[in-house]
């Protein structure tokens, strides 16, 4: 059996181990605003883009112009991995959010 003197030495040095290895920074404000501004970014050019490509598309009939076709196009493909990319990014901010990484 181990004596009072051992089991305090026992429990400080489990409990120190513990509590160092627990430890973490303090996320910084600026990134998560950083992360948030840019989901909202790619969410709006994301829903954004298909209607500013269809106008191009548009003036591309009226006025028969091949490099208005091009870029309409361009924008209309681009806004899929967009909204992809700000969707991802949100989840990302909603997760630490719960996990309690991010303060207010």
């Amino acid at each position: 059996m181990r004596s009072k003197g051992e089991m305090q030495n026992i429990s400080t040095t489990v409990f120190r181990e513990v509590r160092e290895t627990t430890r973490t920074a303090a996320p910084q404000s600026g990134k998560r605003t950083t992360k948030i501004a840019l989901a909202f970014g790619c969410l709006v050019a994301g829903f954004a883009t298909p209607f500013v490509g269809l106008v191009l598309l548009i003036f591309h009939e009226m006025f028969n112009d091949g490099l208005l076709n091009r870029i309409g196009t361009v924008l209309m493909v681009i806004s899929i991995p967009l909204i992809m990319i700000g969707s991802v990014l949100m989840d990302s901010v909603e997760k630490n959010l719960k996990r309690g990484k991010c303060a207010k």
